[in-house]
């Protein structure tokens, strides 16, 4: 686990304990630096550290994070292989749905991901999710800046998603940005 996987678990043991995530936090004596991600990071972290608890000591253990990581790959594979099947419809759905997946799991950067524990997966995660609820306002709205709330990059895709389908009704961006 590299200082991603120890930040995120750290954020999330700082939130699960009351302490502040923004700042500086010590274990051990130790400053420990871990406010570099936003809010929703640190909260997708919550359940696997509470069940993989920090024990306050170093970074050489952290199951949460290698947990986590894999949670969050799958959950992106699953995202990629309902959207090919989405995209493809009926005729083609299975077969258009493994592929994307099978690429995402294939793809090297996905498996130094999870070998190194990173929390770049949960952002793929949500961005496809987005992707699946484009037909939806409201929801890309909310998945949108769920991803964006977990890393600052998928902000830039927020404008792309308020346009949604490409209808050009004059109400269309509200929901949206009530969501978002």
């Amino acid at each position: 686990v590299i200082d991603v996987g120890f930040a995120s678990v750290i954020g999330a043991h700082l939130i699960a304990t009351g302490d502040s995530l923004y700042g500086v936090a010590s274990s051990s004596g130790q400053p420990l630096l871990v406010d570099v991600y936003g809010p929703v990071n640190y909260l997708a972290y919550l359940p696997f550290e509470r069940v993989f608890p920090w024990d306050g000591l170093g970074w050489d253990s952290l199951p949460a994070a290698r947990v986590a990581s894999l949670v969050f790959t799958f959950g992106a594979a699953g995202c990629l292989y309902w959207l090919g099947r989405k995209v493809a419809g009926s005729s083609r759905g299975h077969t258009a749905g493994l592929a994307p997946a099978f690429a995402w799991l294939a793809f090297p950067f996905t498996l130094l991901s999870v070998a190194s524990s990173f929390n770049d997966s949960l952002v793929a995660l949500l961005v496809s999710a987005s992707l699946l609820a484009l037909a939806s306002a409201p929801g890309r709205g909310a998945l949108t800046a769920l991803a964006g709330l977990t890393k600052y990059g998928p902000l830039a895709i927020a404008p792309l998603m308020a346009a949604g389908t490409g209808e050009r009704r004059l109400r269309s961006p509200f929901p949206f940005l009530l969501a978002f």
